[in-house]
Protein backbone atom coordinates (compact mmCIF):
# COMPACT_ATOMS: atom_id res chain seq x y z
CA UNK A 1 0.00 0.00 0.00
CA UNK A 2 2.77 2.45 0.86
CA UNK A 3 4.38 1.58 -2.24
CA UNK A 4 1.66 2.39 -4.16
CA UNK A 5 1.09 5.80 -2.65
CA UNK A 6 4.50 7.01 -2.93
CA UNK A 7 4.35 5.74 -6.93
CA UNK A 8 1.36 7.24 -6.94
CA UNK A 9 3.02 11.00 -5.84
CA UNK A 10 6.00 10.11 -7.99
CA UNK A 11 3.84 10.06 -10.90
CA UNK A 12 1.36 12.96 -9.60
CA UNK A 13 4.41 15.71 -9.43
CA UNK A 14 5.92 14.49 -12.45
CA UNK A 15 2.75 15.26 -14.26
CA UNK A 16 3.07 18.57 -12.56
CA UNK A 17 6.40 19.42 -13.31
CA UNK A 18 5.65 20.61 -16.99
CA UNK A 19 3.00 23.09 -15.86
CA UNK A 20 4.89 24.33 -12.68
CA UNK A 21 7.51 25.27 -15.42
CA UNK A 22 5.33 27.01 -17.69
CA UNK A 23 4.05 29.19 -14.71
CA UNK A 24 7.63 29.40 -14.22
CA UNK A 25 8.51 31.07 -16.99
CA UNK A 26 10.38 34.32 -16.97
CA UNK A 27 7.93 36.07 -19.10
CA UNK A 28 5.53 35.57 -17.26
CA UNK A 29 7.07 35.93 -14.20
CA UNK A 30 6.13 39.85 -12.82
CA UNK A 31 9.70 40.11 -11.53
CA UNK A 32 10.46 40.14 -14.96
CA UNK A 33 8.56 42.91 -16.21
CA UNK A 34 10.32 46.23 -16.80
CA UNK A 35 11.58 47.94 -14.34
CA UNK A 36 12.47 51.14 -16.09
CA UNK A 37 11.24 53.22 -19.28
CA UNK A 38 14.09 52.16 -21.34
CA UNK A 39 13.30 47.95 -20.38
CA UNK A 40 9.99 48.53 -21.28
CA UNK A 41 10.85 50.33 -24.38
CA UNK A 42 13.63 47.57 -25.63
CA UNK A 43 11.13 44.82 -24.70
CA UNK A 44 8.58 46.29 -27.13
CA UNK A 45 11.02 46.63 -30.24
CA UNK A 46 12.15 43.07 -29.38
CA UNK A 47 8.93 42.10 -29.30
CA UNK A 48 8.24 43.47 -32.99
CA UNK A 49 11.34 42.24 -33.88
CA UNK A 50 10.50 38.64 -32.92
CA UNK A 51 6.70 38.52 -34.28
CA UNK A 52 5.78 37.55 -30.34
CA UNK A 53 2.21 38.66 -29.94
CA UNK A 54 2.25 37.29 -26.62
CA UNK A 55 5.07 39.47 -25.48
CA UNK A 56 3.40 42.62 -26.33
CA UNK A 57 0.66 41.51 -24.89
CA UNK A 58 2.36 40.99 -21.39
CA UNK A 59 3.79 44.32 -21.76
CA UNK A 60 0.29 45.92 -21.84
CA UNK A 61 -1.31 47.18 -18.25
CA UNK A 62 -2.58 44.27 -16.02
CA UNK A 63 -6.05 43.74 -17.25
CA UNK A 64 -5.95 45.17 -20.74
CA UNK A 65 -7.07 43.07 -23.38
CA UNK A 66 -4.14 43.62 -25.79
CA UNK A 67 -4.84 40.83 -28.40
CA UNK A 68 -6.34 42.62 -30.96
CA UNK A 69 -3.71 45.69 -31.05
CA UNK A 70 -0.62 43.13 -30.40
CA UNK A 71 -1.85 41.37 -33.87
CA UNK A 72 -1.89 44.97 -35.38
CA UNK A 73 1.17 45.82 -34.14
CA UNK A 74 3.15 42.95 -35.71
CA UNK A 75 1.41 42.95 -38.81
CA UNK A 76 2.49 46.47 -39.61
CA UNK A 77 5.94 46.54 -37.71
CA UNK A 78 6.84 43.07 -36.91
CA UNK A 79 10.21 41.04 -38.34
CA UNK A 80 11.80 44.29 -39.56
CA UNK A 81 14.68 43.71 -37.44
CA UNK A 82 14.44 47.34 -36.23
CA UNK A 83 17.74 48.78 -34.39
CA UNK A 84 16.67 51.64 -31.96
CA UNK A 85 19.40 54.67 -33.05
CA UNK A 86 17.68 57.16 -30.22
CA UNK A 87 15.28 57.26 -27.27
CA UNK A 88 13.57 60.11 -25.93
CA UNK A 89 11.78 59.45 -22.58
CA UNK A 90 9.57 62.44 -21.53
CA UNK A 91 7.47 62.56 -18.11
CA UNK A 92 5.24 65.47 -18.62
CA UNK A 93 2.46 64.27 -16.35
CA UNK A 94 4.51 62.84 -13.16
CA UNK A 95 7.01 60.23 -12.27
CA UNK A 96 4.60 57.42 -13.27
CA UNK A 97 3.60 58.01 -16.65
CA UNK A 98 6.31 58.81 -19.45
CA UNK A 99 6.56 59.31 -23.51
CA UNK A 100 9.00 57.66 -25.16
CA UNK A 101 9.84 58.70 -28.83
CA UNK A 102 11.80 56.24 -30.51
CA UNK A 103 13.86 56.54 -33.72
CA UNK A 104 14.99 53.42 -35.42
CA UNK A 105 16.32 51.71 -38.70
CA UNK A 106 15.28 48.68 -40.29
CA UNK A 107 16.58 46.17 -42.41
CA UNK A 108 14.15 47.43 -45.23
CA UNK A 109 16.44 50.51 -45.51
CA UNK A 110 13.15 52.43 -44.10
CA UNK A 111 13.16 54.10 -40.74
CA UNK A 112 10.92 54.12 -37.87
CA UNK A 113 9.41 55.88 -35.50
CA UNK A 114 6.60 55.71 -33.00
CA UNK A 115 5.68 57.40 -29.88
CA UNK A 116 5.40 55.21 -26.97
CA UNK A 117 3.32 55.56 -23.95
CA UNK A 118 4.17 54.07 -20.57
CA UNK A 119 2.58 53.51 -17.10
CA UNK A 120 4.33 52.36 -14.05
CA UNK A 121 2.34 50.53 -11.35
CA UNK A 122 3.67 48.76 -8.44
CA UNK A 123 7.22 49.79 -9.70
CA UNK A 124 6.66 48.22 -12.99
CA UNK A 125 6.62 49.66 -16.48
CA UNK A 126 3.80 49.01 -18.88
CA UNK A 127 3.12 49.60 -22.98
CA UNK A 128 -0.17 51.47 -22.98
CA UNK A 129 -1.22 49.14 -25.86
CA UNK A 130 -5.67 47.43 -25.59
CA UNK A 131 -7.91 48.09 -23.96
CA UNK A 132 -9.56 47.62 -20.22
CA UNK A 133 -12.40 45.32 -20.84
CA UNK A 134 -14.28 46.39 -17.02
CA UNK A 135 -13.32 50.45 -18.44
CA UNK A 136 -12.61 53.08 -16.19
CA UNK A 137 -16.38 53.79 -14.45
CA UNK A 138 -16.79 57.35 -14.21
CA UNK A 139 -19.93 59.97 -13.58
CA UNK A 140 -20.49 62.56 -16.18
CA UNK A 141 -20.79 65.93 -14.63
CA UNK A 142 -23.69 68.01 -13.63
CA UNK A 143 -24.73 70.53 -15.94
CA UNK A 144 -26.87 72.23 -12.74
CA UNK A 145 -25.65 74.93 -10.48
CA UNK A 146 -24.90 74.53 -7.31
Amino acid sequence: MRKHRAAALLVTVALSLPTLAACSDSDSNPASAPKTEREAVNAYVAALNSKDTAALQRLAPSGNDASAEATSLIKANGGRDLKITSVDIQHEFGPDTATADVAASAKDGKGYHDRITLGRSDGKWSVAIGQNPKGATKESSSTERP
